[in-house]
């Protein structure tokens, strides 16, 4: 996924859209791209609806420590 970091000038937000849809299911990817744009929530999104990985969940919202993903954790722990 080092293209991802190596890309420049593209709407990250709107390709990530694409990226996660089910028919193409390249979640590791929108996660990158969320990641590299700054949009935290999205990422613990993908972590936890897509990836139903809680513990990389929690470690991402240890990492990034904000308020709105310790939110989107607790309430994935709560369901």
């Amino acid at each position: 996924m080092d293209y991802i970091n190596r890309l420049d000038n593209y709407d990250g937000v709107e390709l990530a859209k694409i990226a996660q849809e089910d028919q193409y299911q390249l979640y590791d990817e929108a996660l990158c791209i969320y990641k590299k744009f700054g949009e935290s929530v999205e990422a613990i999104k993908i972590l936890l609806e897509k990836q139903n990985n809680l513990k990389g969940a929690q470690e991402f919202a240890e990492k990034t420590n904000k308020k709105e993903v310790w939110t989107e954790l607790g309430k994935a722990q709560l369901n």
